[in-house]
């Protein structure tokens, strides 16, 4: 009976993180369907170096890094990306872009992302001094965008994220 119980425990938790898991609508199925779905969803998307990462907790004051806390991510590539580990619980993560290029949105030499990494919420992590291709929306009212785990962005080191640009630049193209 104890078995039963355990088993019914463990069948529970799983069923529970499944439901509060991220849940994201497929874009395309390969990369130039990808990014003309991207471009009619996302108003801005841009190629940007983070030249600032900052992690703030729920009252959004800010948590300190520690440089020599720092934990490394291999991606499919090879490629290591290094992620700075707050002191604290972080809820935000605050990143500005050194924009190197643009697709969609403003012409600005930076942008600025607010990105809720807590739980469960689907928030995507930029890894600081890191070239991304960023597919975001907004800007909110305090005038930061934000993007999620749900839309391409990534690292350019992947090497799928250089797969988009060919097709960006010919969407771009014939949008002008």
């Amino acid at each position: 009976m104890k078995n039963h119980h355990a088993l019914l425990f463990v069948a529970a938790m799983l069923l529970s993180a499944q439901s509060i898991a991220c849940t994201c609508a497929p874009l395309g199925v390969d990369p130039e369907s990808t990014v003309n779905e991207a471009y009619e969803r996302y108003p801005l998307i841009f190629l940007g170096e983070t030249v600032s990462v900052e992690y703030l907790d729920i009252d959004e004051n800010i948590l300190y890094i520690d440089d020599e806390n720092v934990e490394e991510y291999e991606i499919d590539s090879g490629a290591i990306l290094k992620f700075a580990l707050p002191h604290g619980d972080p809820e935000y993560q605050i990143t500005v872009f050194d924009v190197k290029d643009i697709w969609k949105g403003p012409l600005q030499s930076t942008f600025t992302t607010k990105v809720s990494i807590a739980c469960c919420i689907c928030g995507i992590e930029f890894a600081a001094n890191q070239t991304y291709l960023v597919y975001a929306s907004g800007p909110d009212e305090e005038g930061y965008y934000y993007t999620s785990a749900c839309s391409p962005s990534g690292p350019v080191v992947a090497g799928w994220i250089k797969d988009h640009i060919p097709y960006l630049d010919k969407v771009r193209a014939s949008a002008q």
